[in-house]
């Protein structure tokens, strides 16, 4: 073989080389990205299930407060009812009833 088809040969070898490296980077970076895209899924239904355990559990405990808000303000009624009571019975405006 003569040097200029030595060189062509050899040319032709590097580019089916480089093709071949093209392919296996396409098919290795799709696997990658398939793979990112799957860990990614993974990682926000993740974060969606921590939030909504979250919200359950900031729900529950609005739920209870509410429910001690509700406690609190019956038992100031019941005092505010009793102050009144004694006070009605201090001026005369009722009987006393155990006399």
């Amino acid at each position: 073989m003569s040097k200029i088809e030595e060189n062509e040969a050899h040319r032709q070898a590097v580019e089916e080389a480089r093709q071949q490296n093209k392919k296996l980077t396409a098919v290795l970076s799709n696997e990658s990205n398939e793979r990112m895209i799957q860990i990614r899924e993974r990682a926000i239904q993740q974060v969606r299930d921590k939030a909504d355990s979250t919200m359950k559990s900031l729900k529950l405990r609005d739920e209870l407060a509410r429910q001690e808000l509700e406690k609190v303000r019956e038992a100031q009624e019941k005092r505010r009812l009793i102050k009144a009571l004694r006070s009605a019975l201090r001026h005369g405006l009722i009987s006393n009833i155990n006399k």
